[in-house]
């Protein structure tokens, strides 16, 4: 039997890593084969791609921006996660698709349509048995991006620019109620997990 594929998103400062840690140790406790995974930085390649993105020299334009996490999620799809659903396993990625959709479509502007060709090329079609959002208002999560004080290659950018992000999440959990599962990322870090690992089992138990 194939493996399902949970994917968690969110903008930056939802706690996404967090939640993904947490995940992990409850999955290593279970019988459950999985695998934890991340894009960018999910493989070799990708782990270079996410310095390339970050390097503060590279003022990157926004299609080649959208280019490098394309090859990096064709790498991924094609080395690791497709290969591991074939063995039967979970796999849990940190960001895949619909972040591509959010920050270079809404963020960037880039047109809808060339992400989605480009999607389905870097994927062969592969799409998530669920994603769990970790939803949080962008002034929220601005507020924990500035205590947390550390930086990477979205960190600088405008309030304006993480409510269009978080308007693309918006309408993808609108277009797919029944893949894109919402929580709300408000809540403490106990009950955030709560609600996503009570998805978890859910989409396990189908």
């Amino acid at each position: 039997m194939r493996g399902k594929l949970i994917t968690i998103e969110g903008i930056d400062g939802a706690g996404k890593t967090t939640q993904v840690l947490r995940l992990e140790q409850w999955l290593e406790s279970t019988d459950e084969r999985h695998l934890i995974t991340r894009q960018p930085a999910g493989t070799t390649f990708g782990y270079a791609v996410s310095k390339l993105i970050q390097h503060p020299v590279h003022e990157l334009t926004p299609m080649a921006e959208l280019l490098l996490f394309a090859a990096d999620r064709a790498q991924h799809v094609g080395t690791l996660i497709d290969g591991t659903l074939n063995e039967g396993r979970l796999v849990v990625c940190d960001r895949y698709t619909d972040s591509t959709i959010a920050y270079q479509g809404y963020g960037r502007g880039i047109d809808l349509g060339v992400i989605e060709q480009l999607n389905q090329l870097a994927t062969g079609g592969l799409k998530p048995d669920a994603t769990i959002w970790l939803e949080i208002p962008p002034d929220v999560a601005m507020d924990r991006i500035a205590e947390r004080g550390e930086a990477d290659s979205f960190d600088g950018e405008s309030l304006e620019f993480w409510e269009r992000v978080h308007a693309g999440y918006r309408a993808l959990a609108d277009a797919e109620p029944g893949r894109v599962w919402v929580v709300d990322a408000t809540q403490s870090e106990n009950r955030v997990f709560r609600d996503v690992l009570s998805i978890v089992w859910e989409v396990l138990k189908r």
